[in-house]
């Protein structure tokens, strides 16, 4: 392999299983979109995983997506709306495997429906990988477009107010249904003083033996909203929220004072607002067809982005129970199950035994990549050599004092800094804790609403620390690039997010 693979982006607990899925949505993209096939790849070391790119492919990938949607933004409507059609689809497919007995299918069944997953798998990461190809070095060229055209047509501040409501999504992620739903359950149970006491006194895993003793219609409801949305942070592996996650949630909103009924009116009337001033704000601008349609396509894209990935967390939540099925049948680990090729997986379901020394030394290390002759895996220690071509963009670090990155949401505090990169690291976290991450993602969210902000090594407008920083309304400074490196648990920082820096005391 030539040295033409650089590193774009850093992340956890992805899977061998996710892995080769992954690298091939590229070979689907000439058939699928008429798009050039980019190589691409994966590196994990025992859980952390390094994306790389061949800098030539993705370029021209980038250059010939970016083109259409200048010139036609529905291109991009398009990808969105297949993203949202194909996610129900694999969605709906997936949820058999939780449906369904599967001791009593077949080894030939089994794989036909694994196979099948994955090509419903790949394809849905061919649409979603298309909306990264927007937003390249945390940039998207849309919100490039429409911060020089509102600074073109408007005053400084009302541009300034422009770019925050156009780069707000109009409707709901899957996260917010779930609060939506419960506040409106916090509305509805705690109106009972003796179960509100309950949630402010006793301990989160002790509540629902209780209420479940005494107040059995209320234990009811918590599950009922658990069985719909414990999916909703499980991202690859898990694991799926239970009961006593969504306890805790309603437990910080006590802590916090959260009044359900202010709350849902206040999100009611933010987003009403919010519809109000885009119209307002389109009639003082008064673009033309394409100009209006870029305008309204960021808000989109800044919602449709994380949406993608929200419906694969969900078949991977489903498909759980397949994995820990071919893993009974094995007679090995779940994580096993999930360290094994797709060839491996075929060889299983057909009674063949696999070397689980193989699999261990999988977990701990592979590479997963893509060139002009398909999809190829590396394990040990020639996955460490290939991957030691690919081009590290690190950044050096000159002044450790004052870190800076782009500003996610504004806001001023300090804190003591928990680095916080997988669930595993959640229980350092406390209230008022500044949260730094290298990208945070779904599975981190507790120790996010713990957060008195929140800072990112990668990322821009339209990552996951982002976007949660907005909906909690706190701090966030994205994109430093070090922060993980140059800080450590304990530490002393300010962060001033509404200048983008983070500064050590």
């Amino acid at each position: 392999m030539q040295q033409r693979f650089i590193v774009v982006a850093r992340d956890f607990h992805s899977p061998l299983i996710r892995n080769e899925v992954w690298v091939a949505f590229g070979r689907t993209w000439p058939e699928l979109f008429d798009m050039p096939e980019p190589y691409v790849g994966i590196s994990s070391q025992e859980d952390s995983i390094t994306y790389v790119v061949d800098g030539k492919t993705w370029s021209v990938a980038k250059d010939t997506f970016q083109q259409r949607v200048q010139s036609n933004p529905a291109v991009l409507t398009d990808v969105i709306g297949r993203s949202e059609e194909w996610g129900q689809e694999m969605n709906l497919f997936t949820e058999k495997a939780k449906e369904e007995n599967l001791t009593t299918w077949s080894g030939d069944k089994m794989w036909e429906f694994y196979q099948e997953f994955a090509r419903l798998q790949t394809r849905q990461y061919a649409v979603g990988i298309l909306l990264p190809l927007i937003d390249i070095a945390g940039v998207s060229f849309l919100e490039d477009f429409l911060r020089k055209y509102s600074q073109q047509h408007l005053t400084s501040e009302e541009a300034s107010e422009a770019f925050a409501v156009f780069t707000t999504p109009t409707k709901n992620s899957f996260a917010l249904d779930q609060e939506d739903a419960l506040l409106g359950l916090m509305r509805t149970i705690l109106s009972d003083p003796t179960v509100r006491r309950i949630f402010a006194e006793r301990k989160a895993n002790e509540i629902m033996a209780l209420l479940y003793k005494n107040y059995p219609e209320v234990a009811e409801q918590i599950q009922q909203h658990t069985d719909k949305y414990s999916w909703v942070y499980y991202v690859y592996v898990g694991p799926a929220f239970t009961s006593v996650h969504f306890i805790q949630f309603i437990q910080d909103y006590l802590k916090k004072n959260v009044d359900p009924s202010a709350e849902l009116e206040r999100r009611r009337s933010e987003r009403e607002r919010l519809l109000q001033k885009r119209a307002e704000l389109l009639e003082q601008l008064n673009p033309n067809a394409i100009d209006k349609g870029l305008i309204e396509a960021v808000s989109e894209f800044v919602w449709a982005k994380p949406r993608r990935k929200d419906y694969q967390s969900k078949s991977y939540y489903h498909m759980e129970v397949f994995f820990k099925e071919l893993g009974r049948r094995a007679q090995m680990s779940l994580r096993h199950a999930r360290s094994a090729t797709q060839k491996q997986i075929g060889q299983i379901l057909q009674g063949e035994a696999i070397n689980r020394t193989a699999l261990d030394e999988q977990y701990k290390r592979h590479y997963a990549f893509t060139t002009e002759a398909g999809t190829q895996i590396a394990v040990g220690s020639e996955a460490d050599e290939l991957f030691a071509l690919a081009k590290s963009e690190d950044v050096e670090v000159t002044d450790t004092s004052a870190l800076r990155g782009s500003t996610a949401y504004a806001g001023k505090t300090q804190g003591k800094v928990k680095i916080i990169n997988r669930p595993e690291d959640m229980q350092k976290m406390e209230d008022g804790d500044i949260l730094v991450s290298v990208a945070t993602t779904p599975s981190i969210v507790p120790a996010m609403k713990q957060a008195a902000a929140i800072v990112s090594d990668e990322g821009g407008l339209t990552c996951h620390a982002a976007i949660v920083s907005r909906e909690l309304r706190i701090p966030c400074v994205v994109g430093t690039k070090v922060a993980t490196r140059v800080l450590k648990d304990g530490d002393l920082v300010e962060v001033d997010a509404e200048k983008g820096i983070v500064r050590k005391l």
